[in-house]
């Protein structure tokens, strides 16, 4: 409080725990109380339900941080900002398959070779795999891909057979 901070992330997880286990919403209200700063709450926001729950329990906070909950499903943005009551903006395999199609063109942009490209996207895929009906079977195939024209042709396989899942 005695710094000319502009707000305090809190993450209310140990450095134990790193990435496992559950928050501790009641250390994140303790800390929060303690605080005379602008909030903004950090920690496993992975759904809309969770999103809820945090803001019903702390109904002044209003500044969010998204992490790990928005690599797994990137229309979560959408689904907190209750864009999932109204018609989505379009397909949302189509709209991962261009969303995955410009970031691989991006590192293929910055990175040079195949493998340095693969590492990254075999990466992006552990958590947007989590909501693809067809998901766990493509990232195990492709995570033997050698080759980014055969990751591609993975990717296009999947994804034309997919469906998302909540």
């Amino acid at each position: 409080n005695k710094y000319p901070l502009s707000e305090v992330v809190v993450h209310p997880r140990t450095a134990e725990q790193m990435y496992d286990g559950t928050v501790d919403l009641d250390a994140f209200e303790e800390a929060f109380n303690l605080l005379d700063l602008p909030v903004c709450y950090n920690g496993d926001i992975n759904n809309l339900a969770f999103f809820r729950h945090v803001q019903d329990r702390f109904p002044t906070i209003n500044r969010f941080m998204l992490g790990r909950g928005l690599l797994a499903n990137p229309f979560l943005c959408e689904e907190i900002k209750r864009f999932s009551h109204i018609a989505m903006c379009g397909n949302r395999i189509q709209r991962l398959a261009a969303f995955h199609a410009d970031v691989v063109a991006s590192y293929e942009g910055v990175l040079h070779g195949d493998h340095p490209v693969l590492g990254k996207m075999k990466e992006f895929w552990t958590y947007q795999a989590t909501h693809l009906s067809n998901g766990r079977k493509m990232f195990k195939k492709l995570k033997k891909a050698q080759r980014l024209s055969t990751y591609k042709d993975i990717v296009s396989e999947f994804l034309a057979e997919a469906e998302w899942t909540p």
